[in-house]
This record gives C-alpha cells, sequence and structure tokens, in this order.
C-alpha cells in the first residue's frame, strides 16, 4: 500500500536530536524516522527516478507521525510539521540524485535557494503552502537553476529531462519546508 505523506505534496508541489525539539526542527522529524528507512529512501536518490522514493512506500504515515510524537510537536502544529518533513524528504532524495548523476551536491542546490532574491522565496513558499494559487515565475525558476549551476543556454532541453524536472521539485520542496517550519 502506497503512503500518501510524500505524494500529496509532490501532486501540490545523522545524530538523534534528543526531544523536545525546537520551533521548526524539521531535522528532528527526519532523525527521528528509524535509520533503515531513511537509507532505503535516500538510496532511491541512486535511482534514474527518485520519484519512486516520494510516491513510495519506503517512509510510512506511522513513522512521519511517530517522528512528530517523538519531536513533542504541537497537535495544532502537526500537519505544518509533516508538511516541512515532506518538503525535507523531497529535498534529500534529489539532493542524493543531482549528486549521483548531475555531480551538483546538495549544498550547491541549497546555495541556489538561499541566492533567490527574498521576495522570490517567500512568493515560492506560499504556492508550496497553497496560500496563493499560480505557478513559480519562469524567472525565479531560471535563477534557481542557474545558482545550482545549470545553464539553460548550453542545456536547451532541460526543462525536457529529468534534470530540469527534478530541479523544479527541489525548488518546490525546499519551498515546502521553508512555508511551514515557521509554523511548528
Amino acid at each position: 500500500m502506497k503512503s500518501s505523506w510524500i505524494g500529496a505534496a509532490v501532486a501540490a508541489g545523522a545524530v538523534m536530536i534528543a526531544a523536545p525539539a525546537f520551533a521548526g526542527d524539521t531535522l528532528c522529524l527526519w532523525n527521528h524516522v528509524p535509520q533503515a528507512k531513511r537509507d532505503a529512501f535516500l538510496a532511491k536518490g541512486d535511482l534514474e527516478n527518485p520519484q519512486e522514493a516520494m510516491n513510495g512506500n519506503v517512509i510510512a504515515d506511522a513513522d512521519v507521525n511517530a517522528s512528530v510524537l517523538a519531536c513533542s510537536v504541537k497537535v495544532e502544529q502537526a500537519e505544518a510539521a509533516k508538511a516541512a518533513f515532506v518538503g525535507y524528504a523531497m529535498t534529500a532524495v534529489l539532493g542524493r540524485w543531482f549528486e549521483v548523476h548531475e555531480k551538483t551536491s546538495p549544498e550547491k542546490l541549497e546555495a541556489a535557494w538561499q541566492g533567490l532574491a527574498a521576495a522570490d522565496r517567500a512568493t515560492l513558499q506560499k504556492l508550496a503552502t497553497n496560500e496563493i494559487a499560480g505557478e513559480p515565475s519562469k524567472d525565479t525558476f531560471h535563477a534557481f537553476i542557474v545558482g545550482a549551476g545549470f545553464d539553460p543556454a548550453v542545456r536547451k532541453d532541460l526543462m525536457q529531462t529529468p534534470t530540469g524536472e527534478f530541479l523544479f521539485i527541489y525548488m518546490m520542496g525546499r519551498a515546502l519546508r521553508a512555508g511551514n517550519e515557521p509554523k511548528f
């Protein structure tokens, strides 16, 4: 049976840390998923299609719910915590895919996110959390792509490749995490 915790987010767009977690501590949530499941999930990033991990059955809803409890997330903040977890998981598996298949480090992808204008990041967060409707601007996505080290002028077919698709999903996953972390 497929888990719904990450599939819904895609459709819309270490060391254990002791509880209680600080506000927005997505890493606490991630670290409370059993190590074997995290390893299996990240191993999907080695594959040609890491969406199998995001659509999948590696980390179950029960694992995420247990992490929410272990990190002392308040009941009224649980949905935001779960959404932030989804964003974190998306970027983790895609970061692995980019490292394996494009020789682009997760740090470079994070730098591309941080390199976006604050207003663009805020808009992306609102899009990812369904606070506003629409799509990211082409200029914002272009800035992210270039910041991640991909030159659309050189790779003219970039958006017709898995790399282009995964760059977009990574960006929206990062926005989902950033838009929800302040809410728990």
